[in-house]
């Protein structure tokens, strides 16, 4: 648990969901310009050479291939906050780092006024796949998914598209040896503990009545856990924590939910359950098909040059494109 010194220094940083530092927008305009300008150089270049892209009155690329060459590659864990991993669906956003195992920090944008997080998720079982001399890292952009794996485990990491929930994939594990899961907020929080069954709940609401401009409503947040596992327990572990056990399947697979809607108070629990049932309906690959056909519509740019500059404007882009599109998309 974070002491009251580290959550002043870490709280605000985290309030976006994407807490990966951000180019001034001017810098960030010159870095567009300069690579539209130079892709533009190259095409008056080529523009006398024969285009196999181009068939039948339309281009034909493999969209796929240009967006992964941005993908984020990770060979050793990222296990400070500021090296977290982007993701979401524009209402629901998720930073991921390798601290204690797994740890993802929730974060809406709808949290008034000072946009609080939801809490934060931590699965200390993942230690053994982040310290494996074989970890692997992997922020698909074209996916819109983090993958990790090391020493036989995996663990996929998204958000679904139309509900806001969080879904973390695991294979690799020993399917007879307890894992679990908690689900926290910091000292400074006064949630409610909630408990239904599979499903634990922390719940906060408050006024907005203390700064000048207050408009006298209530806001709130929520976060629910639940697991598709075997021998699943809940309990609270304490005002500020919920504690989540259970035994992977068989195949060493299980699977963990973490809702978390918009929020201005009401029944916490039912609001809950209904939400994670819904999810677990959804296939898993619903997210995939949403970030594909986004990518389908973007105006991609391959970009080379012999000292690789170009490359890097055209990952620069590619990532300001995947963090637009999960931070503030809503739904398209």
């Amino acid at each position: 648990m974070l002491d009251k010194t580290e959550l002043r220094s870490c709280e605000p940083t985290m309030r976006s969901p994407f807490p990966l530092p951000r180019l001034h927008p001017s810098k960030a305009m010159f870095f567009l310009l300069a690579a539209a300008l130079f892709a533009a150089h190259l095409l008056i270049g080529q523009s006398t050479k024969a285009s196999t892209a181009w068939r039948q009155g339309a281009f034909h690329i493999d969209r796929k291939a240009i967006v992964e060459r941005s993908d984020i590659i990770l060979q050793s864990p990222n296990e400070s906050p500021g090296t977290a991993m982007p993701l979401g669906n524009g209402r629901l956003g998720l930073a991921v780092w390798a601290q204690d195992g797994y740890t993802a920090q929730l974060n809406r944008g709808d949290t008034f006024p000072h946009r609080l997080s939801p809490g934060r998720v931590i699965i200390p079982g993942l230690s053994k796949l982040v310290g494996a001399d074989n970890y692997s890292g992997r922020l698909s952009l074209y996916d819109g998914e983090f993958r990790q794996s090391g020493r036989g485990m995996t663990a996929i990491t998204y958000v679904d598209e139309s509900l806001d929930v969080m879904v973390i994939d695991v294979t690799g594990a020993t399917p007879k040896v307890p894992q679990s899961a908690e689900l926290r907020l910091w000292p400074s929080r006064k949630p409610q503990a909630l408990l239904n069954g599979r499903i634990g709940v922390l719940a906060e609401t408050w006024l907005d009545n203390k700064e000048a401009g207050a408009g006298g409503e209530t806001f709130g947040s929520l976060a629910a856990i639940t697991a598709d596992a075997l021998d699943v327990h809940v309990e609270p572990s304490g005002p500020l924590k919920i504690k989540i056990t259970f035994l992977p399947r068989p195949d060493g697979s299980f699977r963990l939910l973490i809702a978390s809607p918009a929020w201005r108070g009401g029944d916490a629990t039912a609001a809950a359950s209904k939400l994670l049932a819904a999810a677990k309906t959804i296939p898993a690959a619903e997210h995939r098909v949403w970030w594909n056909h986004f990518w389908d519509r973007v105006g991609l740019m391959k970009l080379s040059s012999p000292d690789h500059v170009a490359e890097y404007f055209e990952n620069l882009r590619m990532i300001d494109i995947f963090t637009s599109a999960a931070e503030s998309r809503d739904r398209l």
